[in-house]
């Protein structure tokens, strides 16, 4: 009589129990978490830079404000905002030299817009930065703020 065949074994997980994990588990999936909330919050810091620099250079009468969503495009609406030529992205390649001008261009951009031109000064602090773009994008225009009440 010939022997009989065993069927496949199939390979079931032990059931979960919490604090079985492995640490190297536990380590990656808090990585994959932090790595996600981080990116999260680029893509929102980017969103929020590109509508700014967008409504900024609408405010300033710029031909390609579209330009401002487009990664490296974003150069020529800043640029223009500021009423620089096109040369000066050379002054923004060079390191060290393109923070003094990053922050010259947003000194134009809010002497353009009507505010004090020091208030560029601002862009050096971190999260200050990004409120007073959001308030030269999203304010009326500099001319009902810097007039003298009569």
């Amino acid at each position: 009589m010939p022997a009989a065949k065993e069927a496949p074994r199939t390979y079931a997980p032990p059931p979960f129990v919490p604090g079985n994990l492995p640490a190297a588990n536990i380590i990656t999936a808090l990585f994959a978490g932090f790595l996600t909330v981080i990116l999260a919050v680029a893509i929102g810091a980017y969103i929020f830079a590109a509508l700014c620099l967008y409504l900024i250079a609408k405010k300033l009468n710029v031909a390609e404000a579209w330009a401002a969503w487009v990664p490296i495009l974003q150069v020529w609406p800043f640029l223009t905002s500021a009423g620089k030529p096109c040369w000066w992205v050379i002054l923004l390649l060079i390191p060290l030299v393109n923070a003094f001008v990053g922050v010259y261009l947003w000194m134009c951009i809010a002497e353009n817009l009507g505010r004090n031109k020091w208030l560029g000064l601002l862009m050096l602090l971190p999260i200050v930065n990004f409120i007073l773009m959001g308030v030269f994008a999203f304010s009326k225009d500099g001319s009902a703020e810097t007039a003298q009440p009569a």
